[in-house]
């Protein structure tokens, strides 16, 4: 489906220019924001500038790729301008009808490429297919210990209205991942091998989202075994021919990641600012130790990296680490051209190229010593008070003074802890909740004989 706002040539032919010279993106700052033990914020700003020789006139209104983002489910997310009035961005169908209309129009230009079996339908299925079932799929399989065939199959069952056979379906799999190493090698991106998966190079990934649907097994065979075939073709093309190589690269990258296409007017040859804000997954459930951060460092030409303390509770220890594409790992010094880290902040800066595409920053947060005083103090008051009401007779009103008191205190320490710090504080916080539970229940048993008159033995 094709945005009507949108689906005029000039606009078009702004957006392709712009997708594929990267000189305009000047500067990209990345801020890392903790929120709780499964999730950050990333804080997003973009600097841009337009060279007045790549598109016409002083002001354009144009469909902006602000950048690249992962082909899966956005969460809480935000786009402004640098005066922070809201914007308007495409989404993914009308994306993927304007990705095919510049693609198409791109590989009517490429002579080399006239024979290859892409047409406009198939590439905005390409651009506009999602990854997030087969990720899903893929973690419920690893989750379970199913091979690669039933994981497909699992993905491929719960999209279509028929079943699959995993001998049929493992093995167009495999044919797909071989493509995409090919389709790696080719382009030189750096590959994500822990979960390797395109809606471009992996036929099975992309059968749901084809235009006619197939049928039935047999035409869903056939349909991949074409695609597949015609994915091979454009490759051997591009080894030999820097215009289909151009193309292709585009094309493969859009189905690993989406455009994010935002209709604005902007200067031309002037700085502006764009500006996103989003919750990521913190890449270690559960685990408020670490938080893995993705960094885009082909972003733009220069990157900066700011990871900052949620509260006065937690700190950074240590440098983060960064880790490639190939699972080797190395130091901040080692890629950036300077860095600096405080209890609460740490900041990276580089320009230096040629650069990974991206690396994992795995961050590393502790508790401060003096968080836990207060638990300790709201735990010795808890304990005192059980001990009294163990040690001697309680009534009615020693019963409120046991009671009422500690657990004002034990409310204001509770309270108090930002989620993340609550998840670090854990078990201090179930010791103190269930001794202040013992307290209320020792306290009121021997107040009235039974824990269900509590009520009305305080009244």
């Amino acid at each position: 489906m094709r945005d009507s706002l949108v689906s005029t040539e000039p606009v078009l032919e702004t957006t392709a220019v712009l997708l594929t010279n990267p000189e305009w993106r000047q500067r990209v700052v990345e801020k890392v924001i903790p929120r709780s033990a499964d999730h950050y914020e990333l804080r997003r700003s973009f600097q841009f500038e337009i060279p007045t020789g790549l598109v016409k006139g002083k002001h354009q209104d144009v469909l902006l790729p602000v950048c690249w983002l992962p082909k899966r489910a956005l969460l809480d997310f935000d786009i402004t301008d640098e005066h922070g009035h809201p914007l308007h961005i495409l989404e993914r169908r009308s994306i993927g009808g304007v990705m095919s209309e510049i693609l198409d129009a791109w590989k009517g230009d490429i002579p080399a490429l006239k024979d290859v079996d892409f047409d406009i339908q198939r590439i905005e299925s390409v651009c506009s297919a999602s990854l997030h079932p087969w990720e899903t799929a893929r973690r419920r399989a690893l989750t379970e210990g199913k091979p690669g065939a039933d994981s497909i199959c699992d993905y491929l069952n719960a999209l279509l209205p028929y079943r699959v056979s995993p001998a049929r379906m493992g093995e167009r799999f495999d044919q797909g991942l071989s493509l995409m190493r090919r389709l790696d090698i080719l382009t030189q991106r750096d590959a994500d091998q822990s979960g390797a998966a395109s809606t471009f190079a992996v036929g099975p990934i992309l059968a749901p989202y084809l235009v006619p649907r197939p049928k039935d097994q047999s035409e869903l065979c056939d349909a991949i075994d074409r695609h597949h075939e015609a994915v091979s073709q454009a490759i051997e093309i591009a080894e030999r021919d820097d215009d289909a190589l151009g193309w292709l690269t585009v094309l493969a990258d859009a189905g690993i990641k989406w455009p994010l296409l935002v209709r604005v007017a902007v200067p031309i040859g002037q700085p502006f600012l764009v500006k996103t804000r989003e919750l990521r997954e913190s890449g270690r459930p559960g685990d408020p130790r670490i938080f893995v951060h993705r960094s885009d460092l082909a972003a733009a030409r220069s990157y900066h990296l700011h990871v900052q303390s949620p509260d006065q509770a937690v700190w950074i220890p240590v440098e983060p680490t960064a880790r490639r594409a190939d699972g080797t790992t190395f130091g901040a010094l080692d890629l950036f051209e300077n860095s600096d880290l405080t209890g609460e902040l740490f900041t990276a800066y580089t320009s230096l190229d040629p650069r990974p595409d991206w690396v994992d920053f795995e961050i590393g947060f502790r508790l401060r010593w003096p968080s836990i005083l207060g638990y300790v103090y709201a735990l010795a008051l808890v304990a005192a008070a059980l001990l009294a009401a163990v040690a001697r007779p309680v009534d009615a009103a020693m019963a409120s003074v046991l009671t009422i008191p500690t657990t004002l205190a034990s409310a204001f320490v509770l309270a108090r802890d930002a989620p993340l710090a609550a998840r670090f504080l854990r078990r201090w916080r179930l010791a103190l909740i269930g001794l202040s539970l013992a307290l209320w229940f020792v306290a009121l048993w021997k107040a009235t004989g039974s824990p269900v008159d509590s009520a009305a033995a305080l009244g």
